[in-house]
C-alpha cells in the first residue's frame, strides 16, 4: 500500500488530515482523537480493535512517521494536542495480540525498538511473542533483548 504525508496537512475543520494510504485519509478530529476516512465511513482509533487498517503505517521507518507528526504539530496548532496523542501503544498491541506471522510484529518491534520509554508496557507481549515459535528466530531474538531494556528517552511524542 503507498503511504504519503500531507505536505502541508489537509485541514477541513474539524479534521486535519495528515496521511494518505492508498485511498484512505489518516488524520485527527479536532475534539475525538485519530482517525481514518475508510470506504466513506470514519474509524476513531480509541481501542485496539479498530486499529487493523492502521497497521500499514508501520511500513514507515518510527523516527520519520514522528518526525513528520511533530513538523505537523508546529503548523497545526489548532490539531496539535491530537496529533500528539497518536496511539501507537493501542496500534502495537493490537499486532502483538491478533498476529499471526512474524511480518507485522517484526514493522511493531522496530517501533518499539525505537521508543523505550514504551518497551516497559510491553513487557508479556515481548516475553510471549519471544517464546512463540511460530515467529521468525530474529524477531524472537529482538523481542528478547527489548524486554531486557529499562526506560530511557526514545523516538515519539510522548
Amino acid at each position: 500500500m503507498e503511504i504519503s504525508f500531507f505536505m502541508p496537512p489537509v485541514d477541513v475543520a474539524p479534521y486535519c488530515w495528515l496521511i494518505e494510504m492508498g485511498s484512505r485519509k489518516l488524520g485527527v478530529h479536532q475534539h475525538d482523537g485519530w482517525c481514518m476516512q475508510l470506504d466513506g465511513q470514519l474509524v476513531f482509533f480509541n481501542s485496539e480493535d479498530k486499529c487493523v487498517p492502521l497497521a500499514p503505517i508501520l511500513e514507515i521507518k518510527a523516527k520519520k512517521f514522528f518526525d513528520f507528526l511533530e513538523s505537523a504539530v508546529i503548523s497545526n496548532p489548532t490539531y496539535s494536542e491530537c496529533i500528539r496523542k497518536f496511539p501507537k501503544e493501542l496500534l502495537l498491541k493490537h499486532v502483538f495480540h491478533t498476529s499471526f506471522s512474524g511480518y507485522w510484529p517484526e514493522r511493531a518491534l522496530a517501533w518499539l525498538a525505537a521508543d523505550k520509554n514504551l518497551q516497559p508496557l510491553f513487557k508479556d507481549e515481548l516475553e510471549k511473542f519471544a517464546q512463540n515459535r511460530v515467529m521468525p528466530q530474529g524477531a524472537r531474538q529482538k523481542a528478547k533483548r527489548l524486554r531486557g531494556v529499562r526506560s530511557i528517552k526514545g523516538v515519539g511524542l510522548n
